[in-house]
């Protein structure tokens, strides 16, 4: 019985030692309180390596700090891109919406084809947000979520180009004939284009 017993409580102190070295405040303190029992014994080798432990310890957890406040002064400055980018987003998806009602079909399924591309990228872009958010995500992530966000942003502004472009020559030649492609072979090349990106 006494070896369930040590083992529960091994694990408990295991579990308590995890938990206090995964913290950098915690382990100063722990390490802190070792040092001045340590002294008490008389050691002087063992009192400078706690000691040269303990600044170790205090200018990793100054570096985590300031690790902190560079995340946050870079997601100061990309979270209104984020905003601005989900805001266009949504603004562009309204836009079309009026082509995807539309008398011509060939109007509504290239529209429609343009909507969902918006809203897939805004639906991304808000995920990656999210990530950005958490506590976890390092800050050189972040300068990467930027270079994916106006890669996004790029990647839309050709869609909706390429739209308008077809949407022009279509209505101009209203009967169809001299287009060089189809609506449904449009869609497919600007889905092949734009949907496996990310």
């Amino acid at each position: 019985m006494a070896s369930n017993s040590n083992k529960l409580t091994m694990a408990y102190v295991y579990q308590i030692a995890l938990f206090t070295w995964s913290r950098p405040l915690a382990k100063f303190f722990l390490l802190g309180v070792i040092g001045h029992w340590v002294s008490k014994t008389g050691s002087t080798v063992v009192v400078l390596l706690v000691y040269f432990t303990n600044l170790a310890s205090l200018h990793f957890f100054h570096e985590s700090r300031q690790q902190v406040t560079r995340k946050a002064a870079k997601l100061e400055k990309i979270a209104p891109k984020f905003i601005d980018f989900t805001t266009d987003m949504e603004d562009r998806r309204v836009l079309y919406e009026a082509d995807a009602r539309s008398e011509v079909d060939a109007i509504r399924l290239c529209s429609s084809t343009v909507i969902l591309h918006c809203l897939d990228y805004k639906q991304r872009t808000e995920a990656q947000y999210t990530v950005a958010l958490q506590a976890s995500t390092r800050s050189d992530k972040l300068e990467s979520m930027k270079d994916k966000l106006w890669l996004q942003k790029m990647q839309i502004d050709s869609l909706t180009s390429f739209y308008s472009q077809y949407r022009r020559s279509y209505l101009d030649n209203a009967s169809g004939s001299q287009l060089e492609e189809t609506p449904e072979e449009w869609v497919t090349r600007m889905n092949k284009m734009f949907t496996s990106r990310s």
